[in-house]
Formats: C-alpha cells, sequence, structure tokens
C-alpha cells in the first residue's frame, strides 16, 4: 500500500511549482519589496532632508526672508511645498507595493497558511489604502477578490498545487498594479536632464555639459536637487566673498558646513536616482514574468535575471551614500 500512497503524493507535488519557479517567483518578490521599501523610506528621508537644507540656507544668508501667506502671517518655506499631504499617497503606494512583493513572497515560500493570511490580509489593506490617498491609483474588485482568495490557499493537503493556481490568479492584479505605480515612482525619484545633481551641472554647467534634454515634470528628487544647489551656491559666496576673512568664525562655519551638506545632498541625489529609477523601470518591463514563470515550468527570462543584478546594485550603492555621522 506504500507505493501507489508514494506514487500519487508525486503526482499531485509534480503539479505544483519547480524549483527553479519558485527561485525566479522569489526574485521578483524580492525585487518588488526591495522596490517599495526603498521607495517609501527615500520619499520620506527626501523630505526631511529639504527642510534640513533650507533650515541651512536661511543661516547663512542675512537676505533670505519669509513669505506672507493668505492669512496675513509670515513663513518661511522649510519643505519646499513638499507636505506630509503629498507625501502621504505615496508613501502608501510604495507600502502597497512592498507589501505584494510580501504576499508573493509568502505563497511561495510560507509553510503554514496563517502566514499567507496574514500577508493577504496586509496587502489587501495597503493596497486599500494607497486607492483611497491615490487618485492616479485604483484596483478592482476582482483583483482585491484574487488577493482576499490567497487566505484558502493553504490547506492540510496538496498545498503545492495550491501555490502553483493562487500564483497564477494573483500574476494578472500584480502586472496591473506594478504598471500603475512604478511610473509615480520614477518620476518622483528620476532627474531631469539639468538636474544640479547630476556631476556635470553640479557647479554649474561644465564645459562637456548637455544643453538640451526631455522634459518632466518636477518630482520630490528634483525639488530636493534644486534646494541643495541653491543652498551650496550661496555657501560658495560667502566662503568666496574678497572680505571673507572679517566674517565672524560662527558665520564662515556654518558657511562650510552648509556647503559640505549641499554637495553631499547633490551626490547622494544621483546615487539614489541613478540605482533606484533603474530598479524601478526594470520592475515595470518585467512585471509580466510572474504570470510566465508560474504558468510555463520551462519558461526563461533574461530579465528576471537584471532584476537581480540591479537589486545587488542598489544594494550596493546605498552603502555608499553620504550620513550625517
Amino acid at each position: 500500500m506504500k507505493w501507489p500512497i508514494l506514487f500519487a503524493a508525486v503526482i499531485l507535488t509534480g503539479c505544483g511549482l519547480t524549483v527553479q519557479q519558485k527561485a525566479d517567483s522569489t526574485a521578483i518578490a524580492k525585487a518588488t519589496v526591495e522596490s517599495g521599501e526603498f521607495s517609501s523610506e527615500n520619499l520620506a528621508q527626501l523630505r526631511r532632508d529639504i527642510i534640513d537644507l533650507q533650515v541651512a540656507y536661511y543661516k547663512i544668508n542675512p537676505n533670505a526672508k519669509c513669505l506672507d501667506t493668505d492669512v496675513g502671517t509670515c513663513t518661511i518655506p522649510l519643505d519646499q511645498g513638499v507636505t506630509t499631504d503629498d507625501l502621504a499617497p505615496r508613501i502608501a503606494i510604495s507600502d502597497a507595493l512592498a507589501a505584494y512583493g510580501k504576499t508573493i513572497d509568502s505563497l511561495i515560500n510560507a509553510d503554514h497558511k496563517e502566514e499567507i493570511a496574514e500577508a493577504a490580509s496586509d496587502l489587501r489593506d495597503s493596497l486599500a489604502s494607497a486607492s483611497d490617498k491615490s487618485e492616479e491609483f485604483s484596483l478592482t474588485d476582482d483583483q482585491l477578490d484574487a488577493i482576499s482568495a490567497l487566505i484558502d490557499v493553504a490547506g492540510r493537503w496538496n498545498l503545492e498545487r495550491q501555490r502553483k493556481k493562487a500564483l497564477i490568479e494573483i500574476s494578472a492584479g500584480y502586472a496591473t498594479v506594478i504598471d500603475q505605480v512604478t511610473p509615480l515612482l520614477i518620476q518622483d525619484l528620476s532627474l531631469k536632464w539639468s538636474s544640479p545633481c547630476r556631476p556635470a551641472f553640479r557647479d554649474g554647467r561644465a564645459d562637456n555639459a548637455p544643453t538640451s534634454g526631455a522634459q518632466k515634470e518636477d518630482g520630490i528628487l528634483d525639488l530636493y536637487c534644486s534646494t541643495a544647489y541653491n543652498l551650496k551656491r550661496n555657501a560658495k559666496i560667502l566662503i568666496d566673498d574678497s572680505n571673507s576673512t572679517d566674517l565672524q568664525h560662527a558665520i564662515r562655519a556654518d558657511a562650510v558646513d552648509a556647503y559640505v551638506m549641499a554637495h553631499n545632498a547633490q551626490v547622494n541625489g544621483f546615487i539614489i536616482s541613478n540605482t533606484g529609477t533603474k530598479l524601478l523601470s526594470k520592475l515595470k518591463d518585467s512585471a509580466d514574468e510572474l504570470g510566465r514563470v508560474a504558468k510555463d515550468k520551462n519558461y526563461k527570462s533574461e530579465d528576471i535575471k537584471e532584476l537581480g543584478k540591479d537589486l545587488k546594485s542598489l544594494s550596493s550603492s546605498l552603502k555608499v551614500l553620504i550620513t550625517k555621522e
């Protein structure tokens, strides 16, 4: 009796995901998690850094004035218009992206039904939050139903085949979400062709700098870079002034600190944009790969390999970001 039971088990598990399918799907899930967490963390940090740059600017520029408001008060534009209300939908979208990756990873690798149910519930809530907060992001009832169905995917019998079925069902919704979300994040993390965070424009236009390029709306990183450049330019005026020897030591020290802060911000901005947008763009290009991997055990993709390379590149680049410590 043992042999028929063993044979039946082999047949059933053979209908599930292969080792390679699991590896490829996990790679996509990991890249999705990292893309979401990277975007969420850096967009929030960029706003904090913009405020720090503006504080430094007002310290060293005696001509910097507050701005009159409609209610008769005068305020300092510390956040350069990047308000918490502006940031909330971007963070919600980023968190939803990370939640999608975690759910896919749990679906493929989790051993217990509770882990998959918890991840699916978090994903459903994250996507609903992103849909509520962002006018540019929407979900269909079918997509939400597919996510809710994951709660029942892990039973005591034939778990592997259920994994495959659920992965196929969720892959279409995943591709739709990636197609909607990544362009929004790329817009905020990409740089204009003449951005002062680019090496050719870091201290004004270099001799070999381009004279034209593709236009885009300002994203948060663009505002961050222009704020850094403005601070750096004003710091240089104080440092290079012919009467700088007459400056009080504290003022000159503030100017030097401001220059270093601004220059470091420009360097970091270029690294964040270059590596972050590359990963997000590759994730968008390979959005349909998850469904193909789940359906075809022989499917092979160079895009998935490139995702892995870009993920390693992102990890390495983040290690060289200049910190305050």
